[in-house]
């Protein structure tokens, strides 16, 4: 932090927001973090909850999509928890911030009821949304994306069917093997498979046949609503 104070101070920054999430949302001393930071930095932190996170991402991608007719699932996998949207007809119908993340996966700290009351809401949003795909966000996704064999480049998406081939590759070898055969450096080798997991299964109640993959995050929601808000 106070690294980015002092290149905030080289390049004249004159607006800037940090934000916090899953793992400072869960933390009993996060608010005692922050307001250490603050003191010792001077950069105040937000720490923002599910809710908002997942619409910042949302809110951003919307107005990089082409084509905004259909059904569509935005969802960001981080490593503490999991943000969906239900995008349909251009219009945000549904979101919902779930603690289902690749790191509490590795920790087995995801509860049953977690995991069930995402089935739930799942299986009740693909009946009232026939035709649901995936709009996939966040670091793992993108590897994904790009280390798959087959894939739709023009219009940044590859088949259900194909994620769930690259994920069971990735989920017969080792950490090593990963690293090895995939190139993956060592913090990626570890959450790349929980995080395929979740992606296909929230894929496979909605009946998706494609994931998009726009290479879109939270960083991009952080700049576009610092934009929105400078240029009033």
């Amino acid at each position: 932090m106070k690294s980015y104070r002092h290149l905030m101070a080289i390049y004249e920054v004159e607006d800037y927001r940090a934000c916090a999430t899953s793992a400072m949302r869960d933390a009993k001393n996060g608010r005692d973090i922050i307001r250490k930071i603050e003191k010792e930095t001077g950069i105040r932190i937000d720490i923002i909850d599910g809710q908002e996170e997942a619409k910042m991402i949302y809110n951003n991608h919307i107005e990089c999509m082409a084509d905004r007719t259909g059904n569509f699932m935005y969802v960001d996998v981080g490593g503490g928890s999991t943000e969906v949207n239900l995008l349909s007809q251009g219009q945000l119908q549904y979101s919902a911030s779930y603690n289902i993340g690749t790191v509490r996966m590795l920790n087995n700290a995801v509860t049953d009821g977690e995991w069930d009351r995402l089935r739930t809401d799942m299986k009740r949003l693909a009946v009232a949304y026939l035709g649901t795909n995936l709009i996939g966000s966040g670091g793992n996704i993108n590897k994904l994306y790009r280390l798959a064999g087959k894939k739709d480049k023009q219009r940044q998406r590859m088949t259900v069917e194909a994620l769930a081939a690259l994920h069971a590759q990735l989920e017969a070898l080792s950490l090593e093997q990963r690293r090895e055969q995939f190139g993956l450096k060592p913090d990626r080798a570890d959450v790349i498979v929980p995080a395929g997991e979740i992606f296909l299964s929230i894929a496979r109640i909605l009946g998706a046949s494609y994931v998009y993959v726009p290479v879109i995050g939270l960083s991009d929601g952080i700049i576009d609503s610092l934009y929105a808000r400078n240029s009033l």
